[in-house]
């Protein structure tokens, strides 16, 4: 049956009938019910005042031999109610509390009905079902009413529930309606007008829809006929409650027509199934459920089938419920973190989550629990380090002498673009058309295309831009409407042209490919954070399109020599059906992506650094031959030497502008985000700051191209260097020697990188290398490595790690050509590089002041070195404080950064779908929620109306529609809300900023869309995509992010030594260590009480509690004089963050100035 013909059909209409005589007949019964539970409960509460649980029974199972014993209490309860039960030794248990019976009317009641009722706690919370069995069980209705009426009733029930069809044959309706009319008629003397209340409110509702026209489009806006819908849509939730009900009590496959029968009634009416989409969530769990019970035997036998295939692989042939145990056991014998399991709720189960060694895991499938979860998500893992947990720790050849000799893997994936989509019954075509894709672009997750396009062009020129052919259109006649039908069939096919040395990893070297081409077809963003598994995330896309999966073919050959010639480069060897259609691109070919090599010419090198062993790469573009050196511990062994080449290839485009120096700066300042660069302050622009950063590293500057799109300014920066270091040491392993050569270029980048020290990496260098070019989006650094013997002139510099070949690292000032060799200590030796000599303010040597070139440790995310701190030294030569007496441990400065997370609804309709027995109060609890969720007011604060319409009026805003709908139960919605969410974040970085305004927005905002609580992402872009998806089902726009706003903070440290401050101005020495003490205390930042008994012992204090040496009180040579000597490390900054970096060096000063006054007795004068 179509939509809303189902209202023709005229068993459909007996069975909806039955349903709604029912629902009339347990409205009917509320107030006497209620009335005699509240009376009976009261009796019993009067014969047992004195028998309250105190031991909280919770559970009660007599059947089970581990359940546990009621108390003496509890007994005596439960003894009073059974007296009363006319089939005490059928009782569900499991619906009450019995340490509630003492309190609640219902815990009583539960005991006399059906199984299920656990979770219930009113009369609203009741069916029909068990209110009846209720009265039918308990001896407190048997003199009221004889039980076989009421056992006819609950047939009737039972009957309506149970049909999978939702039909109910005539005579059985009449039959059921006249059961319901009888036992209304014996209950006439305790509830007067019963029968005639009933035989009302039926006659009226069969009117109605007897008088429903039955038809294609949504009815009319009578209230009558909203009304019957409403009351369907409660009749059917009903019937969904009972199978998800059912199947949670005892998981018998018998519901599957049932279930099944669900499914097709609400797959042919649509209208039906936007309505319910909370309760169909759980019809989909059901139906998975049934169908995995029913397949429980044959899938543990394709287990063991698939067991038995895989005993080839030494790594996975033991239990597959080992994967974890096995993944750990890995982890700790090579000493790293323990891996780290998590799982996130989907509606059809646990999908896991691992973090094994720096790289994040996601479960490609949902598992019932979360224990398989976890063991899908471990085999990934394995899969992933296989190759490094099995290779040997002496390798037998080098990477190139492997790829030159043995075969290599090629993978093609072909993408298989096949849908269909049809649009609603539309009047005119042009309307059908557009609807179908207005349906495709919701699919792809494209924006409205805005009043000036329509839906058609916007998929077409989405299409276009990405070089996939287009759907064909075919309009048919159903129902005298148009109906149109997109059919999209491409299949592109992609393949990596360089080869792998698995065939898993050719795989995902194809799919990595065909990301980087449809990435933007496919809505995904950029690839480089999908942790290397590029065939899961393909997969996932395109699941989340309703596409079938790529399929992969994989063949074995040896690679020819074009193919080692370019080892280095992944690119498109074959792309299928991807042709640009517009006329400019009919030349245009995919181009591989080679690694771009810059030769430029050598730099000038001081005459002394062949003294130090320093190389600089000539203009030859390819690695030179690696210098000799050896250790001395094996004069006659081989060594392992090995080379990192590391490629910074980036694009970086601007926003529209229309002026040309506004887009530069525009991509200048994303440039500077990525690479965690400070804001350049009010006198310096983002371009400036970028290319001092690059300069200052040795790094070639981004190239600028601009063009015009939609008549603004847009300006592209290409980022495209490649650097070569490595070690000239040589190690006894492969592995060593690659982590040595990632090591010498983390000492040479890690200030271009903005990483801090790599003394803090436990030695996986190479780990900590790939996070920070990943965390810029470059590409993974790759490692060439030979094995030879050393020479003996390598053996007398076997203590040095150093730079053997930099290649496209040169400085780029005139003024640099002078530049001197310093030597900076590192963990097991020293690295030689080429640096400027630094600029230290003179006045900084008096007390040891550092500049950041001096610096040796760099600082934490979310400080930052000052390059001018005259101010500072000045300030400290006023005081006369020199080294060693005082030194300057340490000057930083914090930032905080705050955005403001935007969030704009427009036309959102707000929906509570708890029932209320009176409108106003519907209205009245409505709002409430919805202010709770606005961030407005408290939940279930008395005045929420009042104060939610008192923030729009303040925001210009207009009122909610309310809508109020039902008979006896109301419901409200509120409609055509619009509004202005915003969520401040803060953090030391952009990106903690970010996730912290994130995290306040999931605390709400799932409650104002009807989810509840919800996990948070472990991610900032997976935080942000969770939350657009709930907008993108709210049909509401994306969040967007307000522009950072920087704060700083500056804290100077100063270390006193053996520092000494006298005092003599007073009568007694007593007085005098007063004041001494005094003076110390203030110069800590510590207040002190004016009538303070003693502030000898208020210092001896604060220094035990630092766990320093107290400061020693001495007699002067001058009469009655006083001196103290101490040793502290003084901290001082200002309370407050300031706007600017140099406002906040202003408030430091000042703050340090009222510190250091009172080492010249300010004190004394107070």
């Amino acid at each position: 049956m179509d939509s809303y013909k189902r209202f023709r059909d005229k068993e459909y209409k007996n069975w909806l009938k039955s349903a709604e005589n029912l629902y009339i007949l347990r409205s009917s019964l509320r107030d006497f019910v209620e009335k005699k539970t509240e009376t009976y409960h009261s009796s019993l509460r009067a014969a047992l005042q004195e028998h309250n649980c105190v031991q909280k029974c919770k559970k009660y199972q007599p059947t089970q031999k581990k359940s546990p014993q009621l108390c003496a209490s509890c007994e005596r309860w439960k003894d009073a109610i059974l007296q009363r039960h006319s089939a005490p030794k059928n009782i569900h248990w499991e619906n009450v509390e019995p340490h509630l019976w003492p309190t609640d009317q219902w815990e009583v009641a539960k005991v006399y009905m059906p199984g299920g009722q656990n979770k219930h706690r009113c009369f609203e919370d009741f069916d029909i079902s068990a209110i009846l069995n209720f009265m039918s069980n308990c001896k407190l209705f048997n003199t009221l009413i004889k039980k076989d009426l009421l056992l006819k009733v609950i047939s009737l029930r039972n009957t309506v529930m149970h049909s999978p069809d939702f039909r109910l044959k005539e005579d059985r309706m009449k039959q059921g309606l006249k059961d319901i009319k009888t036992l209304a008629q014996h209950l006439e003397p305790h509830i007067p007008n019963l029968q005639e209340t009933i035989s009302d409110k039926i006659k009226q509702f069969d009117t109605v829809l007897e008088n429903y026209p039955g038809q294609v489009s949504p009815p009319d806006g009578k209230k009558d006929n909203l009304e019957l819908l409403d009351r369907e849509q409660q009749a059917l939730k009903e019937k969904i409650e009972f199978l998800t009900q059912r199947y949670e009590a005892n998981q018998h496959a018998e519901i599957k027509e049932e279930v099944q029968g669900m499914k097709n009634f609400l797959d042919q009416n649509k209208d039906v199934l936007e309505n319910l989409r909370p309760q169909v969530d759980k019809l989909n769990v059901i139906q998975e459920m049934v169908d995995k019970h029913e397949l429980q035997i044959d899938n543990l036998s394709n287990r063991v089938d698939n067991l038995e295939k895989d005993t080839h692989d030494p790594m996975f042939s033991s239990d597959p419920l080992k994967f974890k145990n096995h993944l750990i056991e890995q982890t700790r014998k090579r000493k790293w973190d323990e891996p780290l399991f998590t799982e996130e709720l989907e509606a059809s189960g646990y999908r896991g989550r691992v973090k094994v060694n720096g790289q994040s895991f996601v479960g490609l499938q949902v598992c019932n629990n979360k224990k398989s979860a976890h063991q899908e998500v471990a085999k990934q893992a394995l899969d992933y380090f296989k190759d490094e947990f099995e290779s040997t720790e002496e390798a037998s050849t080098s990477a190139d002498t492997t790829s030159s000799k043995s075969s290599l893997f090629y993978s093609t994936v072909t993408i298989v673009f096949r849908k269909d989509v049809c649009s609603d019954g539309y009047v005119e075509e042009e309307e059908a058309v557009e609807s179908a894709y207005m349906k495709l672009a919701r699919q792809f997750g494209l924006n409205d295309p805005g009043d000036d396009k329509d839906f058609r062009t916007a998929v077409l020129s989405h299409f276009n831009k990405y070089g996939i052919q287009p759907p064909s259109e075919t309009l048919n006649r159903q129902d005298d409407k148009n109906v149109c039908t997109l059919k999209l069939t491409e299949c592109p096919s992609f393949c990596d042209k360089d080869g792998s040395t698995t065939k898993k990893k050719a795989e995902q070297q194809a799919a990595k490919v065909a990301l980087e081409h449809l990435s933007g077809f496919l809505n995904c963003g950029s690839v480089t954070d999908v942790n290397e598994n590029y065939k899961g995330f393909l997969k996932e896309r395109l699941d989340a399109l309703g596409m079938e999966n790529p399929e992969y073919k994989t063949e074995q050959k040896k690679p020819t020599g074009d193919e080692r010639s370019s080892s280095t480069s992944r690119g498109v060897e074959q792309v299928s059906s991807i042709q640009p259609r517009q006329q400019e691109q009919e030349n245009t070919n995919l181009q591989s992506k080679d690694i771009v090599t810059i030769v430029q010419h050598p730099p000038t090198i001081p005459s002394d650094c062949a003294a130090v062993g320093v190389m600089i790469q000539t203009g030859d573009s390819g690695p030179s031959p690696i210098a000799k050196t050896a250790i001395m511990e094996d004069h006659t062994g081989s060594l392992f030497y090995s080379t990192v080449t590391i490629v910074f290839r980036k694009d970086v485009s601007s926003d529209g502008y229309v002026q040309e120096e506004e887009a530069v700066e525009s991509a200048y300042m994303k440039l500077a985000r990525q690479f965690g660069l400070n804001d350049p302050g009010d006198d310096k622009d983002f371009r400036t700051a970028v290319l001092s950063h690059f300069n200052k590293y040795g790094i070639q500057p981004p190239s600028e191209t601009l063009n015009r799109q939609d008549d603004k300014n847009v300006c592209t920066l290409k980022l495209t260097e490649c650097l070569s270091f490595c070690d000239k040491d040589g190690s006894t392993t492969k592995k060593k020697a690659e982590q040595q050569a990632a090591k010498v270029a983390l000492e040479h980048l890690s200030g271009f990188l903005n990483c801090g020290s790599v003394t803090d990496v436990n030695e996986n260098y190479k780990g900590f290398l790939k996070e920070r070019l990943d965390a810029l989006g470059m590409e993974n650094p790759e490692y060439k490595t030979e094995r030879k013997k050393p020479t003996g002139d390598e053996r007398s510099s076997s203590t040095s790690r150093g730079v053997e070949q930099v290649s496209s690292i040169q400085p780029r000032q005139q003024g640099q050509e002078n530049a001197i060799l310093q030597t900076k200590a590192f963990n097991q030796g020293t690295v030689t590089v080429v640096q400027p000599p630094p600029t230290t303010p003179p006045d900084c040597a008096a007390a040891g002041l550092m500049t950041e070139s001096q610096e040796p440790n760099p600082s934490m995310p979310g400080e930052a070195f000052l390059e001018d701190v005259t101010e500072i030294s000045s300030l400290l030569a006023v005081y006369n404080l020199k080294s060693p007496s005082v030194t300057v441990e340490r000057i930083r400065a914090d930032q905080n950064i705050n955005v403001m997370l935007n969030i704009n609804l427009d036309k959102f309709t707000f929906e509570n779908s708890n029932a209320y027995t009176s409108k106003k109060d519907a209205i009245r609890k409505t709002y409430g929620l919805l202010g709770h969720a606005l961030g407005i007011t408290q939940l279930n604060q008395d005045n929420a109306m009042m104060l939610v319409k008192q923030d729009f009026s303040q925001k210009s805003q207009t009122y909610p529609k309310e809508i109020v709908s039902g008979d006896k139960d109301f419901y409200c919605s509120l409609r055509e809300i619009t509004y202005s969410l915003v969520y401040e974040g803060q953090g030391s970085t952009e990106a903690e900023a970010k996730q912290d305004a994130l995290k306040k927005a999931l605390t709400s905002l799932p409650f104002l869309f009807g989810h509840g609580a919800l996990p948070m992402s472990s991610s900032t872009e997976e935080a942000e995509h969770q939350i657009n998806n709930l907008l993108k089902m709210a049909q509401q726009k994306d969040l967007t992010f307000s522009p950072k706003h920087h704060q700083h903070k500056i804290t100077v440290d100063l270390q006193f030594q053996d520092y000494t401050i006298v005092s003599n101005s007073q009568k007694t020495k007593k007085e005098n260590c007063k004041i001494l003490s005094k003076r110390i205390l203030r110069l800590l930042g510590e207040e002190t009480e004016p009538n303070c008994p003693s502030l000898r012992n208020c210092l001896d204090d604060w220094f035990k509690q630092k766990a320093l040496q107290q400061p020693v009180f001495e007699n002067t040579e001058e009469a009655q004089g006083s001196k103290a000597t101490f040793s502290v490390t003084l901290s001082c900054s200002h309370p407050n963050w300031e706007d600017s970096l140099e406002e906040a060096k202003k408030k430091v000063v000042n703050e340090l100035k009222k510190r250091l006054q009172h080492l010249a007795g300010q004190s004394e004068m107070d």
